[in-house]
Formats: structure tokens, C-alpha cells, sequence
């Protein structure tokens, strides 16, 4: 049976970025990725991964404040994130032609509230529900990134499309913006690598 893949709209995505305040860059060069990170809104969205065994991801399922709990005392090296840079890195993705979301996660461990007046307060991480990648899908994802680098997801890349297309955070009309977001690549790469070997599952949210 296929699984249909479902993300949050952009209308969703542009609800949660405008009670972000849009703040300018300290002025530091391109290759201060840390310095300009640390320059973004205060307020912010960030997208987290946690490699899970699929008899965790399974109890997961049952009990997602069991999930949340153990994401809270999980070991860092189980655990990654793309910080303020996940929208961007899911567009560069995209672009690509990247077949699985492994921001957002392909699937739900509950039914995606209709609107902002719907949103369930018991399994909000953060910014909406956590949901989820089968060890199956994670392989999938670790063989499309399997040779990728950071100049295959900028290439051809003119920022006024994630402009165009909303991408949080709105900084694209400053140059050189797409640097802290491609340096992710190498540590996710290494991370759904390493998740495929082990047969993990991998749980994705925002918060």
C-alpha cells in the first residue's frame, strides 16, 4: 500500500514565521556560520531529528508522552537538527527532486489539525505534532544523499526563489545566505547514514 506524503502548507509555515521578528545580520562574512546563526530572531522556528529502533518507534505510537519524555533524555548522538535552516534545506531538497520529506517526515503519529483554531495542545512539540520516517523510508533518504554536496543543492540556486516561495526565515534578499544552510549537509548525510545501518526509524519535528 502507498503512503501518501503530507507536509504543512506554506500557509502553514507563513502562520507560524509571522510571530517571528524579522532582525537584521550582525554584519559577519559568509563563512562565520555560527556568528550568523546566532544573529536570527530570538524567536524561532527549528527542525530536530531522534534515530529511534522500530520497537521504540512502535511504543511511540502508543504513547507519544512516553515519545516526548524519552526525546528529552535521548543521547546526543541519536539526536540532530538543522536549527532556523530546515525550511531552506527542505526547499534545496525539493529542488533536487529529493523523494522523501525527511524534514517534515513522511508520516503521522496523529490526524493533522484542519487550522490554527484545531491545534491539540497534548501533542504539540513545539510547532505542531512530531511525526515520523520508517526504516524503510530513512534508507531511502540515506542512499538519495549518499554522493550529494553542498554545492549540488546550491547549484543553479537564485535566493529570490525562496523569497518567492516564502522560505522561513525571510532573509533571502541579503546575499550569501544559503552558506549556513548547506553546511548542514555533510552532518545529515552522516546522520540518516548511520540510522539506515542500524535499521533505525527517525521521529522529525518542529519546535
Amino acid at each position: 500500500m502507498s503512503t501518501k506524503i503530507l507536509r504543512p502548507s506554506r500557509a502553514d509555515v507563513a502562520r507560524f514565521a509571522a510571530a517571528v521578528h524579522s532582525g537584521a545580520w550582525a554584519g559577519t562574512s559568509a563563512v562565520e556560520l555560527s556568528d550568523r546563526r546566532s544573529t536570527l530572531p530570538p524567536m524561532s522556528m527549528n527542525g530536530n531529528w531522534l534515530r529511534v529502533t522500530p520497537a521504540e518507534l512502535d511504543r511511540a505510537k502508543d504513547d507519544l508522552d512516553w515519545a516526548l519524555e524519552f526525546v528529552s533524555g535521548a543521547m546526543d548522538e541519536r539526536q540532530l537538527g538543522t536549527g532556523k535552516a530546515w525550511d531552506a534545506f527542505d526547499f534545496l531538497l525539493n529542488r533536487r527532486g529529493f523523494t522523501v520529506p525527511i524534514v517534515y517526515g513522511a508520516e503521522q503519529f496523529v490526524d493533522t489539525p484542519q487550522g490554527p483554531d484545531d491545534d491539540d495542545p497534548e501533542v504539540d512539540w513545539g510547532h505542531g505534532p512530531p511525526r515520523y520516517l520508517t526504516p524503510e523510508q530513512v534508507a531511502t533518504a540515506a542512499a538519495e544523499l549518499a554522493g550529494l554536496t553542498e554545492d549540488d543543492l546550491v547549484r543553479g540556486v537564485d535566493q529570490v526563489e525562496l523569497t518567492c516561495a516564502e522560505i522561513y526565515p525571510d532573509i533571502w534578499d541579503r546575499p550569501d545566505e544559503l552558506g549556513w544552510v548547506t553546511h548542514h549537509l555533510p552532518y545529515v548525510t552522516e546522520f540518516f547514514t548511520t540510522a539506515a545501518k542500524d535499521g533505525d526509524a527517525v521521529i522529525c519535528w518542529l519546535d
